[in-house]
């Protein structure tokens, strides 16, 4: 049974009349009639019950009526289904970042992604120990074949409620002066800090290397040290830590890299394509946008 039978069958029985029926299908009227004959012959059975005026179905009729609409509504969405297949894009993309601060910061891009394809997800990590796992690399160094974004990294101090400094509205090179810190792997070989400090950052008094500003804040809790931070996310920046910025302000642009030397999965292609549109608009402070 072709669908254009059914679908001449159909017009039929909604317009219940053969010259209506006609003018919508854009065929003539002797060509439906002769078509809808042909239809009851194959199927044996009586569909229509043909007036003077208008048509109706036989119960035959109405069954068909039913499965025809069912048939054709499957036929569209199958249809539908096949040739939007390839756009349908499923999988996981890695990100990792140097700070939760500038993870945070793309939450607007993530977002815009899982609306239009639920089926991707996201797997973060902060201060990763190997980016090579990763599809994404936030950093504020400028490496190679690292793309610009509109974003930047703010730099200031994480320290106990107690602490003296907490009574700084901001802080200079000269406050610090003898407190005891906590620094990142980052910050100990190439930061801007040492141009802001005017000395390397290892001539600190330093307690230690933590790879997290989690673990930083766990041990500046605790009472001892303080640490370089980006502003402090919920869960840290409650009491008894203070974030102070610093002065003269310490803002470094981010950049994003991804391995040259394998494709990308979809969804980590349709990340990057979104991040570039995201960058390539008027610049917001602490924002990809």
């Amino acid at each position: 049974m072709e669908t254009r039978l059914l679908q001449y069958f159909l017009a039929v029985a909604q317009e219940q009349n053969f010259s209506r029926a006609a003018d919508v299908l854009h065929t003539s009227q002797p060509n439906l009639s002769k078509q809808l004959s042909d239809l009851e012959s194959q199927l044996g059975k009586q569909l229509l019950i043909r007036g003077s005026r208008h048509v109706t179905l036989t119960e035959e009729g109405q069954l068909l009526k039913e499965r025809a609409q069912e048939i054709l509504s499957l036929i569209q969405q199958t249809t539908t289904d096949v040739q939007t297949l390839n756009r349908t894009i499923t999988g996981t993309i890695r990100l990792g970042s140097v700070t939760p601060h500038l993870l945070s910061s793309l939450a607007p891009i993530m977002q815009t992604i899982r609306q239009n394809h639920p089926g991707i997800s996201f797997d973060l990590t902060t201060t990763p120990t190997d980016p090579t796992h990763l599809d994404f690399l936030f950093t504020t160094t400028p490496e190679e074949n690292a793309l610009p974004l509109h974003l930047t990294e703010t730099t200031g101090v994480l320290m106990h409620a107690d602490n003296p400094l907490a009574s700084h509205t901001a802080i200079s090179a000269d406050d610090i002066k003898g407190a005891p810190f906590w620094l990142t792997r980052q910050q100990v070989k190439n930061h801007p800090l040492a141009d802001w400090l005017g000395f390397s950052p290892e001539n600190l008094d330093t307690l230690g290397i933590c790879d997290s500003p989690e673990s930083a804040a766990a041990m500046i809790t605790a009472g001892m040290g303080v640490a370089f931070t980006s502003p402090p996310q919920t869960g840290i920046s409650s009491a008894p830590l203070i974030w102070r910025p610093l002065n003269p302000p310490l803002e470094q642009p981010v950049y994003v890299t991804w391995s040259r030397k394998q494709p990308l999965s979809k969804a980590a292609a349709l990340f990057l394509e979104t991040l570039q549109e995201a960058s390539n608009r008027p610049n917001k402070p602490n924002t990809v946008n």
